[in-house]
């Protein structure tokens, strides 16, 4: 069984992202970047960790380093957002990895269930969220529609 280290390490390499993105150094210029997100201060971390009690636990025994001023910090409050996570099928962040920007994922799940990942999208807080720092329902949905339709070409039934 993997320790916590090992535990952190694995989530870390699957929240490993290999970005193109295009028109923000310019029309037409392309950046490829290797990123490594922070599980707590992520909605896609979040996804993860509320999948996973023992990576859940390894991350607050690593630290909950904060990133913002909105990063989770505490394991009781991120244990309630995991939770929630749980219940709802999806996560979000708003300002917690990145001043200025907000994000929403849900879960990808193999055969039997299992979550593999997760998928998610994120950008402007006022492109992401409506009122109160929510995320727009409309984009949760289709947040929700993509993970669903992966999770089916990757043989899962009922999403």
């Amino acid at each position: 069984m993997p320790g916590p280290v090992q535990s952190i390490e694995r989530a870390a390499a699957m929240l490993r992202l290999l970005a193109r993105t295009a028109g923000c150094l310019g029309v037409g210029e392309v950046a490829d970047s290797l990123t490594f997100l922070p599980l707590h201060a992520t909605a896609l971390g979040k996804v993860l960790l509320a999948s996973d009690p023992a990576l859940a636990a390894s991350a607050v025994a690593n630290g909950l380093d904060s990133r913002t001023r909105r990063t989770i910090t505490t394991p009781g409050v991120l244990a309630e957002a995991l939770r929630r996570v749980r219940d709802v099928g999806w996560a979000s962040e708003f300002e917690e990895f990145v001043p200025g920007t907000a994000s929403v994922a849900a879960p990808i799940r193999g055969c039997g269930g299992l979550v593999v990942g997760a998928v998610g999208v994120s950008g402007a807080p006022e492109r992401i969220c409506g009122s109160g720092q929510r995320p727009k329902p409309a984009l949760v949905s289709q947040v929700r529609e993509t993970a669903g339709a992966i999770s089916r070409d990757l043989g899962t039934r009922g999403f």
